[in-house]
């Protein structure tokens, strides 16, 4: 998140200042890219009305 807001990550750099919305723990990094890929995939359409955070 501070890269993003800071102008270092060029692909996100014009929509600062980014906020966190939503957060999931996971154990490993497998698990969380796993759940990153489902949600992005849109397998559960509900989710982003559910958080609050629109559709992308």
């Amino acid at each position: 998140m501070l890269r993003n807001n800071s102008g270092y990550v060029k692909a996100t750099k014009f929509g600062v200042p980014w906020e966190l919305k939503y957060f999931e723990p996971y154990t490993t990094r497998e698990a969380a890219l796993s759940r990153e890929y489902q949600i992005k995939k849109k397998e559960e359409p509900g989710l982003f009305r559910e958080i609050n955070i629109g559709c992308w």
